[in-house]
């Protein structure tokens, strides 16, 4: 019970800090360098996994994995956000689903690798193999480039920046942005979106933490790999189902991407609370992981995509920051709440609780 409760911990504490440090990540890059910040989350996830594979005593994984790959994971992924927003103004809605899609195709692949490496070749060896996958985004950091180097004009343009850099350092005016620009909390849907978010976050991403070590528990171990993988499909097969009906959206047949979100967490808050009368179950299990996996798919995705709807693409980058961020602190305690009731064998209450807070933040979002 109490290693159960431990990994639900350090899975919700990488995960946290991830979304905690958004804000800063994206005041960095645009202040400095997305291409450098991308570069050094690349090597700082790299590091974390190498120092995970020597840890001896169980709270060491708090710092290398809980905290050094979650800073890292946080900046590689924001630095992506941003530098789609420079390439894709005008089909931002239809990259985004290759990019909100890429979270899915991460739990299919990489649940199958590590669970075949570590079973071959050792925990430590396999998450050193593990550190030379994750290795690769530090050497794709360096291609990042700013999308104006690629412009018609761009000798026009730096004639431009070189003749107003002279301008401000004669009058030595700083008009670099603010580190943290709290302008867009001044909207009242802002901050509505951002309760919502974070009422949903206490429940609704438990299943990702704990669905294959209920399904060990129950005696269906060897599924739990493949349980993962249908999980991971779905996510990718949610997201484009999402992605369409937003692309797609014909006068015919208009959808607000609003409901298209509510309607996703509830469905997910739905399956949740239908998680609780499985047990055992295989086929139980894989139906669960198909219609959870598409919704919650379906949920990010959308989420996403309304929070650029409202604030659209000058904004979107700080506001989308506040939204991860408003998501950190209720991952770090709905998911280890809800393993410890898994572990006091109180199930029923746990997905209940997730299934609540989905609920809630439904009608957060419906106000």
């Amino acid at each position: 019970i109490v290693i159960f409760i431990y990994t639900g911990w350090l899975g919700a504490l990488s995960t946290a800090v991830a979304l905690l440090v958004s804000p800063v990540t994206i005041a960095i890059c645009r202040r400095k360098s997305t291409r450098v910040t991308a570069v050094l989350g690349g090597l700082v996830t790299a590091l974390g996994c190498l120092f995970t594979s020597f840890a001896s005593q169980f709270h060491q994984l708090f710092f290398s994995y809980g905290t050094v790959i979650g800073i890292g994971v946080g900046m590689t992924r924001d630095c992506s956000t941003l530098m789609v927003a420079q390439y894709f103004k005008r089909r931002r809605e239809f990259v985004e689903i290759f990019i909100v899609s890429g979270s899915g195709l991460g739990i299919a692949v990489m649940s199958a690798f590590i669970k075949g490496a570590i079973s071959k070749i050792g925990w430590r060896l396999g998450l050193q193999a593990v550190t030379g996958v994750v290795f690769l985004t530090f050497i794709l950091g360096t291609f990042y480039r700013s999308a104006s180097l690629y412009h018609p004009q761009r000798r026009a343009i730096l004639h431009l920046k070189n003749q107003k850099r002279k301008i401000k350092d004669k009058n030595k005016v700083d008009d670099r942005p603010p580190f943290f620009d709290f302008s867009t909390l001044r909207s009242k849907t802002v901050r509505i979106l951002l309760v919502s978010t974070g009422i949903s976050s206490f429940g609704i991403n438990t299943p990702i933490f704990y669905l294959a070590h209920q399904v060990e528990q129950e005696g269906l171990g060897d599924t739990a790999v493949l349980l993962q993988t249908y999980l991971g499909l779905a996510w990718t097969l949610g997201c484009a189902a999402f992605g369409l009906v937003v692309v797609q959206n014909s006068v015919e047949c208009r959808i607000a991407r609003q409901y298209l979100c509510q309607a996703a967490i509830f469905m997910c808050g739905l399956s949740i609370l239908a998680l609780t009368a499985v047990h055992g179950n295989y086929h139980g299990y894989v139906l669960f992981a198909w219609i959870y996996g598409i919704f919650c798919g379906g949920y990010h995705y959308s989420l996403k995509m309304y929070t650029y709807e409202r604030v659209r693409a000058r904004n979107f980058a700080r506001t989308w920051g506040f939204v991860q961020c408003s998501q950190a602190i209720p991952i770090a305690i709905g998911v280890p709440i809800s393993g410890f009731n898994r572990s006091s064998y109180i199930s029923n209450r746990s997905s209940y609780i997730s299934n609540r807070s989905s609920y809630i933040s439904n009608r957060s979002s419906y106000i």
